[in-house]
């Protein structure tokens, strides 16, 4: 009898012990590395960087596809960010400002996993003004050694020719797969952080205005400190429409900022003190 009513005291400890554990909230140990946020129903991540010094511009002993305006090679500091998981969606674009301008749209719902594109960076930069208005928090388009440094994989990276490979067929989308439009975002293999479509599928906007590179030691760069409002800016990564050479991590493309283009869209940064 004894045994028997210890037997039921035990059990009914080890139900009190687990109702008690399941109202404790789950602990989140990759919270640091991505953040959700949502829009008003629409969900996207954003993927820790860490901060670090790494070389920018193109390693011309191993990639001999580089251009003039991706040397001469040079030393970079950035701090800690986040970048987007995926590139900015027409699902979001639309919530945010109740439009989508994307040359490829399907329908509504049918398309919302798509990137945006055919959106100038003027466009972008009321697009980022409105989400943050909308979320109190501070996004931004990304600086071109932000970019290149997460789409060669941050600290973790792996030294490939594109984001996350040295085929491009394996990450992306360009013109040599005979695409004649954008792709649902994600598809294909992430690279070293986790990040989808860095190279192919859309270019993407940054926030710098184009010039050429130099060999000074550089501190989380912006570009020139001043522009004209035709200054043309730059965008990366390649796209659908591009040859996979044009989808390499250190090349550089340009364009003016009222152009709109069916291959170019953008993706989100932010402080890491911002993300909180």
């Amino acid at each position: 009898m004894k045994i028997r009513l210890a037997c039921i005291l035990s059990l009914i400890c080890c139900m009190v012990l687990s109702c008690n554990h399941e109202d404790e909230p789950e602990s989140n140990t990759s919270s640091k590395e991505k953040k959700t946020f949502d829009v008003a129903g629409v969900k996207f991540n954003m993927i820790f960087v860490e901060g670090d010094t790494f070389t920018m511009g193109a390693d011309t002993a191993i990639d001999r596809d580089f251009w003039g305006d991706e040397i001469p090679v040079h030393k970079v500091i950035l701090s800690d960010y986040y970048i987007g998981e995926l590139e900015v969606t027409q699902a979001l674009w639309k919530k945010v400002l109740n439009t989508i301008p994307s040359d490829n749209y399907k329908g509504a719902g049918t398309s919302d996993k798509y990137p945006v594109e055919n959106v100038s960076w003027n466009d972008c930069q009321r697009f980022i003004a409105k989400l943050n208005e909308m979320t109190q928090k501070h996004f931004a388009m990304p600086t071109e050694a932000q970019w290149e440094f997460a789409a060669k994989g941050g600290k973790k990276s792996q030294s490939y020719k594109y984001s996350g490979g040295d085929a491009m067929k394996v990450v992306g989308w360009c013109s040599d797969d005979n695409k004649k439009e954008t792709t649902e975002t994600g598809k294909r293999r992430p690279n070293e952080l986790g990040l989808y479509d860095m190279s192919g599928n859309v270019r993407e906007w940054c926030v710098d205005v184009y010039a050429d590179y130099d060999t000074t030691l550089q501190v989380d760069p912006a570009g020139p400190a001043t522009a004209l409002a035709s200054s043309e800016r730059v965008a990366r990564g390649g796209s659908f429409d591009d040859p996979a050479f044009y989808c390499r991590n250190s090349f550089r493309a340009k364009s003016l900022p009222t152009s709109k283009l069916k291959y170019v869209g953008l993706r989100l940064v932010m402080k890491a003190e911002d993300a909180y």
